[in-house]
């Protein structure tokens, strides 16, 4: 057994172990080599992902720009659009503001014609009777439905002011 022992112990003799440990070192370098590799190989993947996702966030980006000018340009020609609006209000409004004021006007010179003449006053005074409104309506269906049958009818300066 000594003998075995013996011969195993040159076996495991310094330059032996020296050989092993220098298997061992370029074995775990190698591997480690590989491991760091793979690490390399993830990260790069990682960076590619990473490239994609910025691109599409780009296009992203520049799509959501798009919409907010799309969606500026439609608040502008809406505000183009009240701003007209409001303007043909007030043009309304004063229009409105004008033709209150020369109805008034008319009504108080009609009140002063009936108020000044006696013979306007005393007509001014009295309502028309109903059968003669009827009358003049009648009379006016009558001749715009002529007027509309024939072309070549004539109108009187009466029934012109009457429509």
């Amino acid at each position: 057994m000594l003998s075995t022992l013996t011969g195993f112990i040159k076996l495991w003799s310094a330059p032996a172990i020296k050989l092993l440990l220098l298997a061992g070192v370029v074995l775990s370098s190698i591997t480690y080599v590989f491991i760091l590799q793979s690490k390399v190989q993830q990260q790069l993947l990682e960076i590619e992902a990473l490239d994609s996702k910025l691109i599409s966030k780009q296009h992203e980006i520049e799509s959501l720009t798009v919409s907010v000018d799309n969606a500026n340009n439609a608040t502008n020609q809406a505000l183009a659009e009240l701003l007209k609006v409001d303007r043909l209000a007030v043009q309304r409004a004063n229009k409105l503001k004008e033709l209150t004021l020369q109805l008034s006007h008319f009504e108080n010179e009609l009140n002063e014609l009936g108020t000044n003449n006696e013979n306007i006053k005393v007509w001014f005074d009295h309502s028309i009777p109903g059968s003669v409104i009827s009358l003049l309506e009648y009379t006016r269906d009558s001749n715009s439905n002529s007027a509309n049958n024939k072309e070549g009818s004539t109108t009187t300066a009466v029934d012109a002011e009457l429509r």
